[in-house]
């Protein structure tokens, strides 16, 4: 039996973190093992600028998440949400590392004893800088088309991909009504 006992009370650090867009994971490195149940997505973001008012930012709410496979294993893994891809995407966050700002308050994740980790605030915040990932990977997987629908009576045409896209010239799509090459008219 103990005769002493000092309860922890050091806060779990990050030690580095990774982005990768083609998975659509970050990687989360601490120097110590966390509590599962302690994380909160809407304490963690991904922006944009220094200074998320001058920029977009991003919570990870509706991503999961999944803790290191080795018994002591100090990694989180963060599958990030559909909805959280998208709208990263249309705000160009994740399209290069130094739009990949992490920042997180000081409930994000604790450790067993409930230390939470100390907060990365944006440079809102003075003396914070949010962080740029170690490793950095930009999305190369091409969109692929889901659907697509004429509305013959309006005119309009719909296309869905499995990701957001930016068409810069709405002009290159040619629509044919038939085999014979023959455009469509209105």
């Amino acid at each position: 039996q103990a005769t002493d006992y000092v309860k922890d009370q050091t806060q779990p650090q990050l030690q580095y973190y990774t982005l990768d867009m083609n998975t659509k994971t970050l990687t989360l490195s601490f120097d110590e093992t966390l509590d599962p149940g302690s994380i909160d997505f809407s304490a963690i973001s991904l922006q944009s600028t220094d200074v998320a008012r001058f920029g977009f930012k991003r919570d990870l709410t509706g991503s999961e998440a999944e803790f290191g496979i080795e018994e002591f294993s100090t990694d989180v893994t963060i599958t990030l949400a559909t909805d959280v891809v998208a709208d990263m995407k249309r705000n160009q966050v994740g399209s290069k590392a130094s739009m990949s700002l992490l920042a997180y308050t000081d409930t994000f994740i604790a450790d067993y004893a409930g230390n939470y980790a100390p907060p990365q605030w944006d440079s809102g915040i003075e003396g914070y800088v949010p962080l740029t990932p170690s490793i950095f990977t930009a999305d190369s997987t091409e969109p692929s088309l889901q659907s697509w629908f004429l509305d013959r009576k309006t005119g309009e045409f719909y296309v869905t991909f499995d990701e957001p896209v930016y068409i810069q010239d709405g002009s290159l799509f040619e629509i044919f009504a038939s085999a014979t090459g023959q455009g469509l008219s209105q």
